[in-house]
């Protein structure tokens, strides 16, 4: 994931999932299985959805394709994409380098399954993309739940990639554009840079106080996993007949 902050403003792009690259056990009635996405069934969600929503941790909405905040592709390597944000708490978060990676929400219309060895393997073949998701917190694993749309009850599931601390870099500009602060016929600059220090200038964050926060976030992150986990498992039980059966 890559960050750039400029203008109050944070673009963050990168690569959503990787198309044919094995995921994680993920847990199901059956005990756990993995999976993949067939390249192209992006490419084929993006032709039925032209305005995919973007998300900050699937709750709150912070845009969608139409308003230009959203832009998604698939290329040969799987989804990318490229996310102009606004938010207050998203760029505070960026600046503190808490964002974790990226996630997207969707419902299954095509898959396939074989076992390879003891394990389950799921290949999506074609889905329904719903959103997708900027991540502050560490997902405990891939996450299911229902949703009522229509009269119909719909299984929507969602995947993260997880992204290391490491790889997520984060660059800041405190420079105006020329539409902001334009300069006049005369050569006249007044009203540029009036801010004053840049994020140069700013404390590095050495609050004594950090790591009783760091602490108090990683007990709800926590709390979170445990609820969420909860949550799951009765929705499996739910879909537990439904459940499909692996081939061969």
């Amino acid at each position: 994931m890559k960050v750039e902050i400029r203008n109050n403003q944070a673009v963050i792009e990168g690569y959503v999932n990787v198309a044919d690259r094995i995921s994680k056990p993920i847990p199901n009635v059956r005990g756990s299985f993995r999976e993949k996405v067939e390249q192209g069934a992006f490419s084929k969600a993006l032709k039925k959805n032209h305005n995919v929503e973007l998300r900050y941790n699937h709750k709150r909405k912070l845009g969608d394709q139409q308003d230009g905040s959203l832009e998604l592709r698939e290329d040969n390597i799987g989804l990318y994409a490229k996310a102009i944000v606004s938010d207050a708490e998203v760029i505070k978060k960026a600046r503190n380098q808490e964002l974790r990676g990226w996630s997207f929400g969707f419902s299954a219309i095509k898959d396939d399954w074989t076992k390879e060895g003891d394990t389950e393997v799921r290949k999506l073949q074609d889905i329904n993309l719903m959103e997708v998701s900027i991540l502050s917190v560490s997902p405990a694993y891939s996450a299911t739940s229902i949703s009522v749309r229509a009269d119909a009850e719909d299984l929507v599931e969602y995947r993260a990639s997880e992204e290391k601390k490491e790889d997520v870099t984060v660059t800041e500009s405190d420079e105006d554009t020329d539409t902001t602060n334009p300069t006049d016929d005369t050569g006249d600059t007044t009203g540029q840079n009036q801010e004053g220090n840049s994020s140069d200038d700013e404390p590095n964050g050495d609050d004594p106080n950090k790591d009783t926060n760091d602490t108090d976030e990683e007990d709800d992150a926590e709390q979170r996993k445990q609820e969420e986990f909860a949550k799951y498992q009765e929705i499996i039980q739910k879909f537990k007949k439904d459940a499909p059966v692996a081939k061969g």
